[in-house]
């Protein structure tokens, strides 16, 4: 899978474009200070946001909305406007519908079930609330605990509880392309395990500490951390505010919050290890703010700890609304930079 999407990316770079899940992104091929970007930056809202951030799917890959079409229980003036999009997490798919569809969700989501051989169906109405749930009707079947295989990575989790974001796959896989051999990695924000996980399974960190404070995250990360076979003691799972992790330990620090972790810079910068290490800020932005103004908040962070800081680099992680991007900024931290 991770090969696939790779070379996705290179034919589509050359090409001047970035794919990821569906979405594309304008590169800059020429840069420069004068230009006010650099070569290679992600410059353009998402081509195709769509509504959610599920996978697409379409005549592409097999025809099956033609077959769910005719088969829903709607009246034939109503069949178009069954969606050819749809978020599929494991066995349990994620569906948005306009309102004309709405007297007929429930005979639309039975045929997308039988069409698709899924368990379950929920009606997505976005997420709400401080830790993010997610707000579903459950329009077919009972049991919405899923196991979602992403990137050699199982998650296990319920999806009418919890937030899966198919949208991330790409900085899923990212993220554990870039620790180091013996790093100490904290995930402040670590959720079901979607950064923990694959940094076990495809990394070699010496140690992994993850802050979740959602009681039922908590419980699917400790579930995906036994299910993916993490060897005992290589992750920490702290059950609580990431403000209680321990301090001056880490090498690489996560803080996939969004949309923004700026109000925990101050205790991010400290979770650093005192010579310094790395942080991957995730924000969301305009696309004229991208990067300088997410950066700016980690410098400050930096500046007031003492410490200096430097850009490495940063992505467009996906469209978060119209004209406003999620953004991760990919920052060092050091006494001497």
């Amino acid at each position: 899978m991770q090969r696939s999407l790779t070379m996705s990316r290179a034919m589509a770079s050359s090409s001047g474009f970035e794919i990821d899940d569906g979405d594309i992104y304008i590169m800059c091929r020429q840069g420069g200070p004068e230009a006010g970007a650099r070569a290679g930056e992600i410059l353009s809202c998402p081509a195709n946001p769509g509504p959610g951030a599920g996978a697409v799917h379409n005549k592409a890959e097999g025809d099956p909305i033609d077959r769910i079409r005719a088969k829903a229980d709607v009246p034939d003036r109503l069949r178009p406007l069954i969606s050819d999009r749809w978020s599929e997490l494991g066995n349990v798919l994620l569906i948005k519908f306009p309102d004309e569809l709405i007297p007929h969700k429930k005979a639309v989501a039975r045929a997308y079930a039988e069409e698709l051989g899924a368990k379950a169906v929920l009606e997505d109405k976005g997420v709400e609330g401080e830790l993010r749930e997610p707000v579903v009707d459950v329009l077919y079947g009972t049991d919405t605990i899923t196991t979602h295989l992403e990137n050699g990575v199982r998650f296990r989790f319920d999806a009418a509880r919890i937030m899966f974001s198919k949208g991330n796959t790409g900085e899923r896989i990212r993220v554990p392309e870039l620790v180091r051999d013996g790093e100490v990695v904290a995930d402040m924000f670590a959720g079901i395990g979607y950064f923990t996980v694959p940094i076990a399974v495809h990394a070699r960190p010496s140690r992994i500490i993850a802050a979740e404070k959602n009681p039922l995250s908590a419980m699917f990360l400790r579930e995906n951390i036994a299910l993916n076979k993490v060897r005992d003691g290589l992750v920490t799972v702290h059950e609580g505010d990431c403000l209680g992790l321990p301090e001056g330990v880490a090498d690489r620090v996560l803080m996939g919050l969004i949309p923004s972790a700026a109000p925990f810079l101050e205790k991010a910068v400290r979770i650093l290890s005192p010579k310094g290490g790395f942080l991957h800020f995730h924000e969301t932005a305009r696309e004229k703010e991208v990067p300088h103004v997410p950066f700016g908040k980690v410098r400050d962070a930096a500046r007031a700890a003492g410490l200096g800081a430097r850009l490495v680099g940063h992505r467009v992680v996906k469209s978060y609304a119209p004209c406003v991007l999620h953004v991760v900024v990919d920052v060092e931290l050091g006494p001497g930079l």
